[in-house]
């Protein structure tokens, strides 16, 4: 009888202690039953660079860089949870043995591409000298205490062609902003750029061949890659997609 009474006793206290911060907005365990159905699910919610609020799987706060040293381990998804009071709340929850593999792989290598980013931020930015197809030049002094959207890619990655579009948009969402530069930094040679600028409009500045400064000075190694760099000349985000990308810029914009 005692033990039943503490079984029904811990019980309790586990499902206080995880409805304080809300329920999940998903059944964790029915998702990974599906590796389509979770990441439509992740693709949708998850936004591991933004500012969430993250909680272990004994549902306790810890930090976003614990936090995201766990999803790397493969273990763990990252769930979202319905919050009564507005704030953004993750938590984990291990994946079940019968749990499609491919899930595993795929939230291995996203996590480690956040981590990767995720420690960047607050970083300085590596001094710089660009000149763009204009001709018009691009450093750290012209830029002082301004906001610097870089976007590194080149014309083999059709992801970084198709956000174009998108990217045009939020260039006119702040085109009264004379504090936010946009600017773009591809490995490819002027030539190819130009001939590609023709047939495709794209807002940034465009700067050439610098395939060496995106791989050795800011270690980029995905396309494409977005920084914000904030006006003290540290970078306050990096991100692989235009919606991140949308969320950053905006909270940057605001603080």
């Amino acid at each position: 009888m005692k033990i039943r009474l503490l079984v029904i006793f811990i019980t309790f206290v586990s499902c206080t202690t995880a409805t304080q911060y809300g329920m999940p907005d998903t059944d964790p365990n029915l998702i990974q039953k599906d590796f389509m159905k979770w990441y439509t699910y992740h693709y949708n919610t998850i936004i591991l660079s933004s500012d969430f609020k993250a909680i272990d799987e004994n549902y306790k706060i810890i930090n976003k860089e614990n936090f995201l040293k766990k999803l790397i381990l493969g273990k763990y998804i990252p769930i979202q949870l319905v919050s009564k009071n507005g704030q953004q709340f993750y938590q984990l929850f291990k994946l079940e043995p019968n749990c499609d593999p491919n899930i595993q792989s795929t939230i291995k290598n996203e996590s480690l591409q956040s981590y990767r980013n995720f420690k960047k931020e607050g970083t300085s930015i590596p001094h710089f000298n660009f000149k763009d197809l204009k001709g018009v030049k691009y450093n750290n002094e012209t830029t002082k205490n301004k906001i610097i959207v870089l976007k590194c890619w080149n014309l083999h990655c059709q992801k970084c062609i198709e956000e174009m579009p998108a990217l045009n948009s939020l260039v006119e969402k702040y085109k009264t902003r004379a504090d936010i530069v946009f600017i773009s930094l591809a490995d490819d040679n002027s030539q190819k750029l130009s001939n590609f600028l023709t047939k495709k409009k794209f807002n940034y500045t465009v700067v050439p061949n610098q395939a060496l400064f995106i791989k050795n000075t800011l270690r980029v190694s995905v396309f494409p890659t977005h920084i914000i760099i904030n006006k003290k000349g540290k970078i306050s985000k990096e991100v692989t997609s235009f919606k991140e990308l949308a969320i950053a810029l905006q909270k940057e914009v605001l603080k």
